[in-house]
């Protein structure tokens, strides 16, 4: 059964990092209800959440929009994917990651906190993340932090950038005879409401929470890629780029075959044999993780 809740609601609304036209579509469909729907089912505790192969990597799938939980509308959750980073961070049998990414992004919320699971990771067991066909947005924002970062030759790299999407509906609402009035205890606390104009003001304040999330998404790729000042502007006009532009351009590493992204993170897992001390390095790095995600 596909049920709209709270929790629907929550994943579904505010601002996104996704590529437009394929918001644009989705939307469409939404509308149109021809959006396929799925049913979400939460794993078992006991279950990976990715497969481990003799070679020691484990292949974690992120694909489709991303929302930060369960969702009708696409299986690829954020809080499910950091559970799969961090089951496989303890995992004794993993000594590296692949994060197999073909998405247009998705809903703000998760994004960063997913992202920085795969950066502090990083430093435990290297994480590498191969874009198939798509990585654009928030699937880039989370790619950015792997180590090592590769696309198939046709992929689309990039969407550096946030979205919000409002309709002034009071024009519909005067035809149909409909007058609506919005009792709030803040002058914004009603904006975007149906039924009411959409004010200057209000804009005014919508921009301004799409530039402070852009902020942080600027930040994570300069950490994430080493990029500084006008190197980083000429990639966060909202664009995509075919994949050997986007090397070009410093978004990813290597333009490369699954196969052959498959086979750098499998070398990349055998060189990961930390010693002694390393190895108490890492505990500790573990400890202090755990603790800090104590409350999920």
């Amino acid at each position: 059964m596909h049920e709209t809740t709270p929790h629907c609601f929550a994943n579904h609304m505010g601002l996104y990092l996704c590529q437009p036209a394929w918001l644009m579509q989705a939307v469409a469909l939404v509308r149109a209800g021809a959006y396929p729907l799925i049913d979400a089912r939460p794993p078992t505790p006991r279950e990976r959440l990715y497969h481990v192969g003799t070679d020691g990597v484990a292949v974690i799938p992120m694909s489709g929009p991303l929302f930060k939980g369960g969702s009708k509308f696409s299986s690829a959750s954020t809080v499910d994917t950091r559970r799969a980073v961090r089951q496989a961070r303890d995992d004794p049998d993993v000594r590296g990651i692949l994060l197999h990414i073909d998405s247009p992004g998705g809903h703000v919320a998760g994004i960063q906190e997913l992202a920085d699971e795969v950066k502090a990771t990083d430093k435990v067991k290297p994480i590498h993340a191969h874009l198939d066909d798509l990585g654009a947005s928030a699937a880039y924002w989370v790619a950015s932090q792997a180590r090592h970062v590769t696309a198939n030759a046709t992929a689309q790299v990039g969407s550096i950038g946030v979205i919000a999407i409002v309709e002034d509906t009071s024009g519909a609402a005067e035809l149909a005879g409909v007058k609506v009035h919005v009792m709030a205890t803040g002058e914004r606390k009603g904006d975007f409401a149906p039924g009411i104009p959409v004010t200057d003001d209000a804009l005014d304040a919508l921009r301004e929470e799409i530039a402070d999330t852009h902020e942080h998404f600027l930040a994570a790729v300069s950490r994430g890629r080493g990029m500084r000042g006008k190197r980083l502007d000429a990639v966060a006009d909202g664009r995509t780029w075919i994949a050997a532009k986007a090397q070009g351009l410093g978004l990813i590493d290597a333009v490369a075959s699954e196969d052959d992204a498959f086979g750098g993170i499998v070398r990349a897992a055998k060189s990961n044999r930390p010693g002694r001390r390393q190895r108490a390095e890492v505990a500790i790095r573990l400890a202090d993780l755990r603790g800090r995600d104590s409350h999920m």
